[in-house]
């Protein structure tokens, strides 16, 4: 089943952002007034002390189940822990598997810090609802309206050609660097590499050698 996943991971790279969009149009962005730049809303996101000992990026996408259970059972226990007492840095960064969470990612990315998280959270906990929803384009575009965003915005970020290829980028690099096939997969201080929903135990264990 895993190399499965993988091999399909890296067959829908090969094919490219066009795999993932399939015939909905997109816009680009030199054709619109976009009310909001790429440099921001592709900076990094940071949960945490930017000068924390531990720094752990997690790459993830919004439509992967394994990704929710890792949020909904054992990411508040390693916030309440680690990152609240200043010991970790969590970086999340997208690395969707189809069209759906790359546009999911897109509507996230117009939120910010807090935010940001809090949406991530949401679009987790209500994974199973959007996702298997008959239109679940529709319903993003109503929980990013819940979470106050403009739904003006959210239609021209969702179809924004130059947006959607950087964050599509952001799973290329990390599969290029960090040989990343599946999600979710966690890099600790760039030496530590924990892919899978894994038991909290083999966490703390990787951030108990940089704390100690």
């Amino acid at each position: 089943m895993i190399k499965s996943r993988r091999y399909f991971s890296k067959m829908i790279t090969a094919l490219g952002l066009s795999y993932f969009l399939g015939n909905i149009s997109v816009i680009n962005a030199s054709e619109n007034n976009l009310s909001y730049s790429l440099e921001s809303i592709l900076a990094p996101r940071y949960l945490g002390n930017l000068s924390a000992p531990i720094k752990m990026i997690e790459y993830a996408s919004l439509t992967c189940s394994h990704c929710a259970d890792f949020h909904e059972q054992k990411l508040s226990q390693i916030k309440e822990k680690y990152i609240k007492t200043g010991l970790l840095l969590l970086e999340f960064r997208d690395f969707p598997l189809d069209g759906l969470a790359l546009r999911a990612s897109c509507i996230a990315r117009l939120l910010e810090k807090e935010e940001y998280f809090n949406f991530i959270d949401i679009l987790f906990k209500t994974q199973k609802r959007w996702t298997n929803s008959s239109n679940p384009i529709d319903e993003l575009k109503k929980l990013g309206t819940l979470a106050g965003l403009n739904s003006e915005k959210i239609h021209l970020c969702i179809n924004d050609m130059s947006l959607l290829e950087s964050i599509f980028d952001l799973r290329k690099t990390a599969e290029s660097e960090w040989s990343i096939k599946s999600t979710p997969t966690f890099i600790i201080n760039n030496e530590i590499k924990i892919q899978g929903n894994q038991p909290l135990e083999k966490f703390e264990d990787a951030f108990d050698k940089f704390s100690s």
